[in-house]
């Protein structure tokens, strides 16, 4: 099961992502900027490194993944 919450930032998918996870206890829940935290470096290299990472983990892994659509993400994708 692979649940993606996707949305401009503070709308409430932290809030969703946490509330799906406590009814959901033994699903994985990861956020997008986890990953930019652990793989990037603030440039575009960094960034297609840990969204490479991101999809990797929900290709192997179900849960909830959380990420959102602002900033050179939005206006240029790098998603396969």
């Amino acid at each position: 099961m692979i649940v993606s919450i996707f949305g401009c930032p503070n709308a409430g998918k932290t809030t969703l992502r946490n509330a799906l996870k406590e009814r959901h206890p033994g699903v994985g829940s990861y956020c997008i900027d986890d990953f930019r935290k652990e793989y990037g470096d603030g440039s575009p290299e960094g960034e297609f490194l840990a969204q490479m990472k991101f999809l990797e983990t929900m290709d192997k892994e179900d849960g909830f993944y959380e990420s959102s659509g602002a900033g050179m993400v939005a206006s240029v994708p790098i998603w396969i």
